[in-house]
């Protein structure tokens, strides 16, 4: 609307300065008046208010912008959108999660349990010893038996076995029994009867395992049996 009625004053304004111009030149052309400052000043005026005009013309049919207008067309406010992709979700098998760009992650760490502590393996044997005296006559009033002790600090004691060997070297074994003073079995007596098989002059050697698969042997004694 601004530009329209600019555009119409500046035509109509031309048009009269021309037509004034026009006829004030004839005249000095003829002799009937003289050409004056004020003309030239009026025809420098003039040309620029047909540059003027000119422009508006050349602006009406958009080869060049409109001037005075109130507000930039909706094209040049286009800004140009600029490509964006979605943050990237990690995997949760992942030990430290990780973050899209700019955002800290802190790797919560799982609270670590405490419990007893471990104890070592047990890789002491026992301890095993035949109390009946070496050489010495068993069975003289009751059963021929052999009496000894048997210990382990660690794991505790588990068996013990007696292995008779008589004059001719037949091998016999036999399981003692076990007596131990409280369920640790760290300290305990056991005692075997010497087979039928075993008389004169024969050999004992006890043998104690304990908890752990560990084993010992005691020193030979020998005994002779009623």
């Amino acid at each position: 609307m601004v530009a329209a009625q600019a555009e119409s004053v500046a035509r109509s304004d031309y048009v009269a300065g021309s037509v004034v111009l026009g006829w004030r030149w004839l005249r000095a052309q003829r002799g009937r008046s003289n050409w004056r400052k004020q003309d030239t000043r009026f025809a420098v005026a003039t040309v620029l208010m047909a540059a003027l005009n000119l422009y508006l013309v050349v602006a009406n049919i958009g080869l060049v912008p409109l001037p005075l207008t109130s507000a930039p067309t909706a094209k040049a406010l286009l800004v140009p959108a600029i490509a964006t992709s979605p943050p990237t979700r990690l995997s949760a098998k992942l030990p430290v999660a990780a973050a899209t760009l700019g955002t800290t992650v802190t790797a919560k760490v799982p609270p670590r349990s405490v419990g007893p502590p471990v104890k070592a393996p047990d890789k002491t044997p026992p301890h095993v010893v035949i109390e009946t005296p070496n050489s010495s006559v068993v069975g003289s009033s009751g059963s021929a038996t052999l009496d000894g002790t048997a210990s382990d600090a660690a794991s505790g004691v588990a068996s013990v076995t007696v292995r008779f060997t008589n004059e001719t070297g037949m091998v016999t074994d036999a399981k003692a029994d076990l007596r131990c003073r409280d369920a640790s079995y760290r300290s305990c007596t056991w005692s075997v009867t010497a087979p039928e098989t075993v008389r004169v002059n024969d050999t004992a050697v006890a043998t104690a395992s304990d908890r752990a698969g560990n084993e010992a042997e005691s020193a030979p004694v020998t005994f002779t049996a009623l």
